[in-house]
This record gives structure tokens, C-alpha cells and sequence, in this order.
């Protein structure tokens, strides 16, 4: 897996690729805590997990996916 990380002046974005070039997991970090959506994937590119952080907590609604891509599981925080 290959790790890429996009630096603004306020925000880091963490990509994780898998070794076919698939993008298995965006982050996004803030002051050095998870800030933003998540989002993870199969690795065939169907999504696994979608989210939000805020100040490291996850907030609102988490989807959780199988891999065709139907939601199986909602959760709100």
C-alpha cells in the first residue's frame, strides 16, 4: 500500500492507495485531528465506509456498505 498526503495551510488530506493504484481510504486531518469526511473502500472501488470527524469524534450519519456497493448498516453519532 502507498500512502499520499496533500498539506494545506489548514488541512491534511491522507490517501491510501492499494498496489493496483485503488484508492482504499481518504482523511482528513486538522490541527493534528481527524476533521472532515472519511471515506473507505473495497478494493474493487465500491465504497466500504463513508463518515465525518470533528475533532477526532465521528458526527452525523456513518454508512457502511457491502461490496456491491448497498448500504447494510446506517449509524448516527
Amino acid at each position: 500500500m502507498k500512502e499520499r498526503i496533500t498539506k494545506t495551510k489548514q488541512k491534511d488530506k491522507v490517501v491510501i492507495v492499494n498496489n493496483s493504484g485503488t484508492v482504499i481510504r481518504e482523511r482528513n486531518f486538522q490541527n493534528d485531528q481527524l476533521n472532515g469526511p472519511i471515506k473507505v473502500f473495497y478494493d474493487n472501488g465500491q465504497p466500504r465506509l463513508q463518515g465525518q470527524y470533528k475533532n477526532n469524534a465521528r458526527i452525523g450519519v456513518w454508512k457502511h456498505f457491502d461490496p456491491e456497493g448497498k448500504v447494510v448498516l446506517e449509524e448516527t453519532f
